[in-house]
């Protein structure tokens, strides 16, 4: 059987990281991950919001017929929709790099 790649993007405004935090750690917990390896996470894994995101939107386990490859979140500019309306990618519309965070399969 043979794959085909693709690619699903999610954009979403945080308005308050304290309160996006706490949700990620509770979801860490809840998904047997030991608070301090999640507040490791958070210090190694680069743009701490990205962490926090990532444990927040991947499932942690793919659903059927296909296989999450990888999970980044990313910081975009203030102007992202306008550059990436006119036809810029990501790296043009002046996003940072992302940050992609080894999770493992959640229960």
């Amino acid at each position: 059987m043979t794959s085909e790649p693709y690619a699903v993007t999610i954009t979403v405004d945080v308005f308050d990281r304290l309160a996006l935090y706490r949700a990620a750690m509770r979801r860490a917990v809840a998904d047997g991950v030991s608070l301090a390896d999640y507040l490791s996470m958070r210090r190694t894994g680069g743009d701490r919001t990205a962490v926090d995101l990532v444990m927040l939107l991947d499932p942690g386990i793919s659903p059927a017929g296909c296989q999450i490859q990888d999970s980044r979140a990313e910081a975009l500019s203030a102007d992202w929709l306008g550059t990436a309306v006119s036809g810029a990618g990501f790296a043009e519309a002046g996003a940072a790099g992302p940050c992609t965070v080894p999770i493992g399969d959640r229960a």
